[in-house]
């Protein structure tokens, strides 16, 4: 599960940071391209470990990861989407939640996330996902 959810076997990635209301980390776009049917795969490599796994642990570019894993109601979004909420307790004893939207377009994969989701203001994680969702569908611009 984790693998897919860094994207470990795309043929390219990008991520995307968001800054947002005073400075702060507020969400974050992971673009994933992959070869053949790939892209398909991981995605169900993902649900499937969604469906049995209650934390995940691992190495991300900002450090260690080691967190709770709660299911969400996916959106309708792509070929097919998950949403899941990845919990964890902060140096201060609050727990922090990221919210993460999993779409699977053709051959794509993009990760949507907030960070800290119980912030106010709150990221508007919905408005990035169409607006993201919407510039991936449209054809290349001249």
């Amino acid at each position: 599960m984790f693998d897919a959810l860094v994207a470990h076997d795309a043929s390219t990635s990008v991520i995307q940071d968001f800054w947002w209301k005073n400075k702060r980390w507020g969400g974050r776009t992971w673009l994933a391209s992959y070869d053949g049917a790939e892209a398909s795969e991981q995605f169900q490599r993902l649900t499937e470990g969604l469906k049995t796994c209650k934390t995940l642990a691992g190495q991300t570019p900002e450090g260690k990861l080691n967190s709770r894993i709660t299911v969400a109601k996916a959106p309708a979004f792509g070929d097919e989407a998950v949403a899941f909420d990845l919990s964890m307790d902060s140096p201060d004893h609050t727990v922090l939640i990221d919210r993460h939207i999993l779409v699977r377009m053709g051959a794509l994969t993009v990760d949507f996330s907030d960070r800290g989701a119980q912030r106010t203001p709150g990221f508007p994680l919905d408005v990035v996902v169409d607006k993201q969702l919407d510039r991936l569908t449209q054809g290349p611009r001249t």
